[in-house]
């Protein structure tokens, strides 16, 4: 991979306040979504140092609710000749499971408005609970001059242990395709 990373903010230190008031923290130049309206999310600090900071999609018993949203970025100034690849890590205090998914997805086509478009390549993550998990996307060509970024979770289940997934280290790089030269 070359260059620098061309997510904004992909290691979640920087916040912007949230819509619920000064404690409520949000990661900069990430916007919210919710499919379902009572999902939970926030910018939170890794305990007990609280220097590593990531992003929170949450619900089921810490909201009696369930939970359906995240957070998506369009990333610009990309160029539909050249390829990318994205990676990231994401942590959930369930596995995947008929209840309990967390995800993290691209969209080729740049667009931000629609969470559940067709277009979306989403990879379910992680198979085990309480680990970050790696994630490497394929090679991604843009259709267009930029592709979006997507951090999804979602559970149905609202009366057991509560449901977070976290969301860490986002990068995008362009990665060489050249041929090699002598």
């Amino acid at each position: 991979m070359t260059g620098e990373n061309l997510i904004a903010n992909g290691d979640m230190r920087q916040a912007r306040p949230g819509a619920a008031g000064p404690n409520d923290l949000m990661p900069a130049g990430w916007e919210a979504f919710r499919i379902d309206p009572a999902t939970g999310l926030r910018l939170v600090a890794e305990p007990p140092e609280g220097v590593d900071y990531m992003a929170r999609v949450f619900g089921g018993s810490s909201t009696s609710k369930t939970a359906d949203g995240g957070f998506v970025q369009a990333v610009g100034a990309l160029r539909s000749a050249d390829t990318y690849r994205l990676t990231g890590r994401v942590r959930a205090t369930w596995p995947v499971d008929e209840k309990h998914a967390a995800m993290i997805g691209y969209d080729p086509t740049g667009q931000t408005m629609d969470p559940m478009a067709a277009t979306i390549h989403w990879m379910l993550l992680p198979a085990v609970s309480g680990l970050f998990v790696d994630y490497t996307s394929e090679p991604i060509r843009p259709k267009t001059d930029q592709i979006s970024v997507w951090l999804r979770a979602r559970t149905t289940q609202t009366d057991d242990y509560r449901f977070e997934a976290d969301f860490d280290h986002l990068t995008l790089h362009q990665i060489p395709t050249t041929p090699p030269t002598r």
